[in-house]
């Protein structure tokens, strides 16, 4: 029924008018127009889309031969990473975009395989519940929690060096990334003093108890990643030396994770507070200003899983997106340094990123940059793949 104005407008258009009308009742999904070297032949749910050259393309006789241009090609659907890493490694596919810094160290010496590594936009963090009832809603416990975990070294050893620890949601891709930001430091004795501080008192069994309920919760983490999961089960071993009990506990994305997060309370309003801290991954978007903090699916000030925020790490959050230069922009970063001192995450690191190409692919124009983030996605239109 909503569609039917979209549909009546569409109906009685003409020319340009007509088409512009028609884009809210495209099914761009199944069947999505574009003007790429490849025309869209059809989608094998679960399996593949399967793409065929494009004779009329428009760069064809300036760009690219079109007759170098592979007949067919295919996007392959692999649920896993690793899986997706095997493939490329066996030359059952020949381009990953993203290869996961767990799957990295089974293809990094592969000889059929040319890497792209460059620092990633992403980075990893512990968001913790702040609504009240629950345990972390304290700063001092969050705090605390921090100050158990020797940071850099058990990031080191569960990423086997390949991540870069960070302290603030700005990972090092980031112009406004603060080399100064405070750093995590480990001190037992301290964080015993902070959560003796808040009331609790050690128990008989090593875990600290208030009011008849022990400082222990479950630290859930997404299934299939394996260096997060390795840093949980790190991290429960040495907070469990300063009396907090942790259950590490992997769950998967849509059944277990989304409903629990609250990452849309208007769609989960009925499931608050049914997790204390969650393993999970923030992002920053390229545009409109690469490696842009405030641009980015970064942990949000007053929504998702930690509920809200102190009123001035959002209004500091709101005048570091006012200025417009990236030198301006670096200026106002005291949102960061706020939200690390007061903790509603746990920052964990950023992955030295990697993309992998099969060797036999290669472009007309010049040589594939294998030390950039765009490597070449400018001009994939003019890569090639040799024949076996």
């Amino acid at each position: 029924m909503a569609r039917r104005p979209d549909l009546d407008r569409t109906l009685n258009a003409t020319a340009v008018d007509q088409i512009a009308a028609a884009i809210k009742i495209l099914d761009f999904g199944k069947n999505p127009i574009g003007t790429g070297p490849y025309k869209f032949v059809k989608y094998n749910a679960g399996q593949n889309v399967e793409m065929a050259r494009w004779e009329n393309y428009f760069g064809g006789a300036t760009k690219v031969d079109p007759a170098k241009i592979p007949a067919k090609a295919f996007a392959v659907v692999i649920r896993s990473s690793a899986a997706a890493t095997t493939a490329l490694g066996n030359d059952e596919i020949q381009w990953q975009p993203k290869i996961e810094s767990d799957a990295f160290t089974t293809i990094k010496d592969n000889p059929n395989v040319q890497l792209a590594e460059y620092a990633d936009n992403g980075y990893f963090y512990i968001a913790f519940n702040l609504r009240k009832g629950h345990p972390y809603a304290d700063k001092a416990l969050r705090q605390a929690f921090g100050m158990c975990i020797d940071h850099d070294q058990t990031v080191n050893v569960a990423t086997g060096g390949n991540g870069q620890p960070v302290y603030a949601n700005t990972p090092p891709f980031s112009f406004a990334f603060n080399p100064d930001t405070p750093k995590y430091t480990l001190d037992v004795a301290g964080a015993k003093a902070k959560i003796e501080g808040a009331g609790w008192a050690l128990g008989g069994d090593g875990i600290y108890a208030k009011d008849g309920k022990k400082l222990s919760s479950t630290l859930f983490v997404r299934v299939g990643r394996p260096q997060r999961l390795a840093f949980a089960q790190l991290a429960k071993d040495q907070l469990k030396e300063c009396g907090i009990e942790v259950t590490v506990q992997e769950g998967d994305l849509n059944t277990v994770l989304i409903p629990k997060v609250l990452d849309y309370p208007e769609r989960f309003r009925h499931v608050p507070g049914r997790l204390e801290h969650v393993v999970r991954s923030g992002r920053l978007l390229h545009l409109p200003q690469l490696g842009d903090p405030d641009q980015g699916q970064r942990p949000r000030p007053t929504t998702s899983l930690a509920g809200r925020m102190p009123r001035r790490t959002s209004s500091l959050s709101r005048v570091g997106q006012r200025p417009t230069r990236p030198s301006a922009r670096r200026s106002t970063s005291s949102s960061r340094t706020l939200i690390h001192e007061e903790a509603p995450y746990y920052f964990l690191w950023a992955d030295l990123a990697h993309t992998g190409l099969s060797k036999r692919v290669a472009t007309q124009n010049e040589p594939l940059d294998l030390t950039s983030v765009g490597i070449n996605y400018w001009n994939t239109d003019a890569w090639t793949v040799a024949p076996k």
